[in-house]
């Protein structure tokens, strides 16, 4: 086996139909690991940021690629460090595409060997000079992930893998009604009753409605952001569209996903006026949810989420696809709709001579040791009364 450690953005996306194939021979086939998603990425947030793309080869076959980078950061605004992490993740908070199931991508049965080869690299300095490598949002079960953390470990360089929210899902059958079969009596009847109240309140006037060719595409972006920020304003902040990066982004690529078959844009109206919309990505026979919107000034009885996620599941099935994933977060409706969960998870790695490292795992002990004892004064004073700081995201049921 050989690799390669690509710096330059132009280089890597010239191997696109490589990358590409490569992705389809995987078994972390995912959207966000595509070349117009990363390259996308890359053309808004690449800006001081570092490529280090590690490719690998067998016998001149490309059989694993791990899209990583390096950027400076501060732990605590202070400390400096030199940290590797995945293309797409790490971008300011308001701009976030947040982006899940990153990983190395590497041939089926090849995992380990590919793990291995980026492991010896990043040990050999073959990346550069580094203090610690954050890996977010990986598939914590994913045969990737897993053979990455056993090299790791063996080579002495993991420091945690730790949990994020995880991704709720629903492992598709072949019938609206087998679906509903798998649901506890509560849980149906709850769906049910959201389906009919919509029906029952906008009568003969209920439309849906998707994207299906290339001019839809602005009336339906427009809807689905339009609906998407009042959600968020009724709660006194701005959604995820008011950033112009983010916004950005998903104008280039969402066309291009239509014009592959893989956008699934649909909104749905009484009348000429929408009333909720889901965007989603179809890849691999999976439906990923995206994001959503929906209006605030209806009837309180009326579960619009629950609902459209409910045509959206029905249509899904009818198209033979296989999974319909929810994507990260435990929002109430995606617990009343999902069945299973995937795990997320972040994999941490420290340079062993690396001195700003070794200051960041003191400081992160120190603080942890903190937390720990100030939650030991807590419980011994009894519950606070004050209220939380934190406010709730809204509901999307």
């Amino acid at each position: 086996m050989t690799i390669e450690v690509i710096q330059k953005w132009s280089e890597l996306i010239g191997q696109r139909d490589a990358w590409s194939d490569l992705l389809t021979r995987s078994s972390c086939n995912e959207p966000m690991l595509s070349p117009v998603w990363l390259d996308t990425w890359w053309q808004l947030f690449g800006e001081g940021r570092e490529l280090r793309a590690v490719l690998v080869y067998e016998q001149g076959r490309l059989i694993g690629l791990a899209p990583l980078l390096m950027r400076r950061v501060r732990h605590r605004g202070v400390l400096p460090l030199r940290r590797i992490e995945f293309v797409a993740t790490g971008e300011p908070e308001a701009d976030e595409i947040y982006s899940e199931y990153l990983n190395i991508i590497a041939e089926k049965g090849r995992e380990t060997r590919v793990a291995q080869q980026v492991v010896e690299a990043l040990s050999a300095g073959k990346l550069g000079r580094w203090d610690e490598m954050v890996l977010n949002m990986m598939d914590g079960n994913a045969r990737m992930t897993r053979a990455l953390v056993t090299e790791l470990r063996r080579a002495r360089l993991l420091d945690a893998e730790v949990a994020h929210k995880p991704c709720p899902y629903i492992a598709l059958p072949e019938s609206w009604d087998a679906y509903l079969a798998m649901l506890s009596s509560s849980r149906r009847y709850y769906i049910k009753r959201s389906i009919r109240g919509l029906e029952k309140w906008a009568g003969k006037e209920l439309r849906i409605e998707r994207v299906t060719e290339p001019a839809e595409l602005e009336r339906g972006f427009a809807i689905l952001s339009e609906l998407h920020e009042q959600r968020w304003q009724s709660s006194g902040r701005s959604g995820v569209f008011a950033s112009q990066r983010f916004t950005q982004f998903h104008r280039t690529v969402m066309p291009a996903l239509l014009e592959a078959g893989q956008l699934e844009l649909m909104w749905v109206s009484k009348g000429e006026q929408p009333l909720a919309a889901v965007y989603s990505i179809i890849w691999d026979d999976k439906l990923y949810f995206y994001q959503s919107g929906r209006r605030v000034d209806l009837p309180p009885k009326l579960r619009l989420g629950i609902a459209i996620h409910a045509y959206a599941i029905q249509h899904a099935i009818e198209r033979g696809l296989r999974k319909y994933d929810f994507l990260a977060g435990d929002a109430p409706y995606k617990q009343r709709l999902a069945l299973e969960k995937t795990p997320l998870v972040r994999v941490r790695a420290s340079a062993p001579l690396s001195l700003p490292a070794r200051l960041k795992a003191l400081a992160v002990r120190g603080e942890d040791l903190a937390r720990d004892l100030h939650s030991r004064y807590r419980s011994r004073r009894g519950p606070a009364d004050a209220e939380t700081a934190d406010a709730a995201a809204p509901a999307e049921d």
